[in-house]
Parts: C-alpha cells; sequence; structure tokens
C-alpha cells in the first residue's frame, strides 16, 4: 500500500489547525511533570497529610490478626463524611501499601484539577489554555496544609458545576445518575466541600429556572419549565442529602463513644470570624507557599498576568453563560463571610481562597486568534512562562526540602519495629523552605509504613470519620515542652520517641539514655526506644 504523502500532509494540517491540540499538548507535559514529581519525593510539605495517612492504616488494618486498631476503634463506616480517601486507600493500602496509595490518590487528586476545568472549559465554550495554569495553581494552602480529603474532594467540586450544568439543560436519567452519584462522591470525599457545593448548584439551579421561565418558546410553559428545573435539581441530590442527614444525626444529635463533645443542633457552634485587620493581609499571604523570595515575585506576577487576560478578555463575547466566572466569584467572596473556626473544626474561610484557585482557570482563558490574534498569543505566552517558572521554582525548593530537612527520616522509621506506640516531640515541625508546618504529624507516617499507634489525634472527635469505642483513653499532646523527657504519661502508654533537631541539656540527655536507648541516627533525625521494664 502507498503512502499518499499529500493526504498525509493534510490530515496533519488540520490536526495542527484544531485549537485543542497545542494546550492539551503543553498540559500532558505539566501533569506528567506533576505526577513525577509527587511520586519522585515521598515526603512532601504537607503538614497534616500524616494525619490522613493514620486514619488509612486503621481502615487497612482493623480486623486484621494481630492488629492494635480493631480493638481501639469502631469499624470504619465508609458512608460518613470525609471518607472516600479512607476507603480507598485503607483497602488499596491492603495490597499496595498505605503510604503508596495515599500518595498516588492525592497526585490523583491534582491531576484531576487540571483535567475537569480542561472539561469545564469546553462545556462552556472558552479556551482549554486556561486549564494549564491550574497545574501550578493546585500547590496553594490546602495542598500546604496536608487536607488530602479537600485535595480529593477538589477535582469533583470543579467537575460537578459543567456535569450539573447540562444536566438541567437536558435532563435524563443516565445524567441524573451521573449527577447523583458525583454529589455523592462529593459528601464521601469533604463536608465542607459538599456544603460549598450545594451552595454552587443552588446558585446555578436558580439562574438555570429563571432562564427557562424567561424562554417564550418553552413548549411546557414558564411555570411548568421552572417546577421541572427546581425538580431535576433536587432529585440528583437526595442521595448526597441522606447520607449528609445520616451522618449529621450521628455527628452532632445522637453521639456515642469517648469523642470530644461537639456544639449540637440546638447550641451555638462557636464560630469565630477572621478580624477585621487581617482579613487582606490573609488573603494576600494565605496563599505563600515556599519562603524563598522569588515567590513573592511570582505571586505578583500572576496577578499581572490575570489582570493582562481580564483587559484583553473584554475584546470577545463569550457564548455560553459565565458559570464558572460566577463559581470563581463566589468562592472569594466566601472567604470574607464564612467563619474562620467552628466547633471541632479549624479553617474554614481560608480555605476558600483555595477553592476560589481551583475555578479560576477560566479567568486566565485567552480570546480567540481569529479574533485578535496579539490578544491570544499574548495571554498563551504568559501562561507558558508563569507556569514554567513557578513549577522549576517547586522542583527546586522541593529538592532543597528532600536534602537537607526530609534526609534521614525514612531511615529512622524503618529502624524502628512494628505495631509499637510513637511519640513525636514537636518542638521544631517548623521548615526552611515551605510554610505550614511539614513535619507537624510526622511520627503518623510510622502508623501507615509499620501499623503502629501514634498520639492519638485521630478518632477523638465526633464529627471524625473513624471513632474510638467506648471506654478507650485518648493520650494526645503530651511530652512537649522542656519536661518532655520526665513525662509519666508519655514513658507509661508509648514504646518510640521519635525527636528532629533535638539537643537536650546534658541532664535531659542522661534522662532519656536511663529510659530509652537510640535506635537510630540519621541526619537531623534520632528514633529512641524505651527500655524494657527491670
Amino acid at each position: 500500500m502507498r503512502l499518499d504523502h499529500k493526504r498525509l500532509w493534510q490530515a496533519s494540517r488540520r490536526l495542527a489547525s484544531h485549537p485543542d491540540l497545542l494546550p492539551g499538548l503543553v498540559l500532558g507535559v505539566a501533569l506528567l511533570w506533576l505526577f513525577r514529581v509527587q511520586m519522585q519525593h515521598k515526603y512532601l510539605p504537607m503538614q497534616d497529610v500524616g494525619h490522613h495517612m493514620a486514619i488509612a492504616a486503621v481502615v487497612a488494618d482493623w480486623g486484621r490478626p494481630g492488629s492494635l486498631y480493631t480493638p481501639l476503634y469502631e469499624r470504619f463506616d465508609p458512608l460518613n463524611a470525609n471518607s472516600l480517601l479512607y476507603l480507598l486507600a485503607g483497602y488499596g493500602g491492603r495490597l499496595f501499601g498505605v503510604t503508596f496509595m495515599v500518595r498516588l490518590l492525592t497526585t490523583l487528586a491534582l491531576i484531576g484539577v487540571p483535567l475537569a476545568n480542561w472539561y469545564a472549559l469546553g462545556v462552556f465554550g472558552r479556551s482549554r489554555w486556561g486549564a494549564v495554569v491550574s497545574v501550578p495553581l493546585t500547590f496553594n494552602l490546602i495542598y500546604m496544609l496536608g487536607f488530602s480529603n479537600n485535595l480529593v474532594a477538589a477535582p469533583l467540586l470543579v467537575l460537578s458545576v459543567p456535569v450539573f450544568y447540562r444536566y438541567l439543560e437536558r435532563p435524563s436519567w443516565r445524567r441524573w445518575l451521573g449527577v447523583a452519584l458525583l454529589v455523592l462522591l462529593v459528601f464521601m470525599a469533604h463536608a465542607q466541600v459538599f456544603l460549598w457545593t450545594g451552595v454552587l448548584l443552588a446558585t446555578l439551579t436558580v439562574y438555570m429556572a429563571l432562564r427557562a421561565g424567561a424562554d417564550r418558546w418553552s413548549k411546557e410553559g414558564p411555570l411548568l419549565a421552572v417546577l421541572k428545573v427546581l425538580a431535576c435539581s433536587f432529585a440528583a441530590v437526595v442521595p448526597a442529602l441522606l447520607c449528609f442527614g445520616r451522618w449529621y444525626y450521628r455527628t452532632f444529635v445522637h453521639v456515642t463513644g469517648p469523642q470530644l463533645a461537639l456544639a449540637g443542633p440546638k447550641d451555638s457552634f462557636g464560630a469565630v470570624f477572621i478580624a477585621p485587620e487581617n482579613v487582606w493581609n490573609g488573603l494576600l499571604v494565605s496563599q505563600r507557599v515556599m519562603k524563598n523570595p522569588e515567590a513573592l515575585k511570582q505571586q505578583w506576577a500572576l496577578v499581572v498576568l490575570l489582570a493582562l487576560a481580564l483587559v484583553l478578555a473584554r475584546f470577545y463575547r463569550w457564548a455560553k453563560p459565565p458559570i464558572l466566572e460566577a463559581a470563581f466569584f463566589l468562592s472569594l467572596v466566601s472567604y470574607f463571610l464564612l467563619p474562620e473556626n467552628l466547633t471541632g473544626q479549624d479553617i474554614l474561610a481560608s480555605r476558600q481562597i483555595s477553592v476560589a484557585l481551583w475555578f479560576s482557570a477560566v479567568l486566565f482563558t485567552p480570546i480567540p486568534a481569529r479574533v485578535s490574534r496579539f490578544a491570544h498569543w499574548a495571554v498563551v505566552a504568559g501562561i507558558l512562562a508563569w507556569s514554567g517558572a513557578h513549577l522549576r521554582l517547586w522542583s527546586q525548593e522541593l529538592a532543597k526540602f528532600e536534602a537537607k530537612e526530609a534526609h534521614g527520616l525514612d531511615e529512622v522509621m524503618m529502624a524502628a519495629p512494628p505495631r509499637l506506640a510513637i511519640h513525636y516531640v514537636k518542638d521544631d515541625p517548623e521548615s526552611e523552605f515551605f510554610y505550614a508546618r511539614p513535619f507537624w504529624h510526622v511520627e503518623k507516617w510510622y502508623m501507615s509504613e509499620k501499623l503502629g499507634r501514634g498520639d492519638d489525634t485521630t478518632g477523638v472527635q465526633a464529627n471524625g470519620t473513624i471513632r474510638f469505642r467506648e471506654g478507650v483513653v485518648a493520650h494526645r499532646g503530651i511530652g512537649e515542652g522542656p519536661t518532655w523527657v520526665r513525662s509519666a504519661e508519655l514513658w507509661d502508654n508509648f514504646d518510640l520517641v521519635l525527636l528532629r533537631r533535638r539537643s537536650p541539656r546534658p541532664e535531659e540527655r542522661a534522662e532519656l539514655e536511663k529510659r530509652a536507648y537510640l535506635l537510630s541516627r540519621v541526619g537531623d533525625w534520632e528514633m529512641w526506644r524505651k527500655r524494657p521494664a527491670p
């Protein structure tokens, strides 16, 4: 068979002229980079990721012979809020290891945000170049704080808006099933994201109802058209609402076990708002992730790129409604309106800035090149330059973090025997390179690697995904400060002690050596084991 070079050339030209080809290739390269970096570095600067690994470890090992968790925790309930990560990482961890599964699922969640934006931009007729800039924007406050459940919910939240929009445009049983399952997964992923998804979908429902009522060509008539939209919207969220009601009852109405008391439905939930003088400071500073001065310059460069994209976008009017822009705007405004703390839950309002960033890809969308080549390629060039610079800086700082600060941690963890109780002296959880506290829950990696028990921050709250059994005594927040080495609660309940950059005074060192012996010391890290009772 002869190769028709003319047809091949014509086909390649048609393919090259496709508006999604070039941004798709660039996005693919960025996502491959993201996957490689996330999976290459075992210890990442995510503050609470160890806490989530510990819960996944409980799910993975519960019920097994010799498990420490079976007598401590109630059976895992997959229909609780915030359960999706632990369901997948726990049962998947039985085959592939808990640490690997949490890292993999977190990475796939990060990749899912740009992919969800890619789909959403296509649904609303926008250029898909904006999805490229959402890759570096996933490294935001929620990522740095290690809110892994939030991250798993992120792509589901972004995806829910275009999927729900298409469902209300042309309802069908198949689309109903897809939306109902998606919203249920959002609830299982994260309660706060689920509630915010409800706000966005309710707002979208009102818009679609008003549009249907104003359609004079509608066969049903204005009233029936509006009722149809409302009925379809409600029907799609019923399964998730039923699960939410069940979880709410067990969390705030009928609480059993030794969990910390939370406010009930008739009580104040203890709302604490951000102080007015800190609101603007929080808006500008809370998204700082790297301490390198170059990161601050890049933050302002992003603001300039955003302003350029918004100014040039005024030369074109998109055919589809600005639904994604509204989702971004509402998420950003909610930062100023929501409380920062409630009873049993902290850092609420500040998370909404990261939620807004998940939707921000649409703001960087260049107008079509047929309208203005300069306007189109100016924004594209800015997206490529800023994204490349930010990802390069992130990779450099991550390499420094692993080589200088995380070095030795894996070795001392591996030196510890399995299924013991570990305490971490948190005198120095900070990082030289990243904000938040990357080593705040680092001892919980021992639970995911060796299936042991850490300081009991798992299972102590009624809104937690797992709960302690009746009668279990929790040990948490002990052994801190200069007197840790003489803490009776520490030595009575824990077998291992993890230290970082800890240089006890001679009398403290003598007390430590009397009670424990050194298992391993590598870099800044030390692992000690309690001496057996005489």
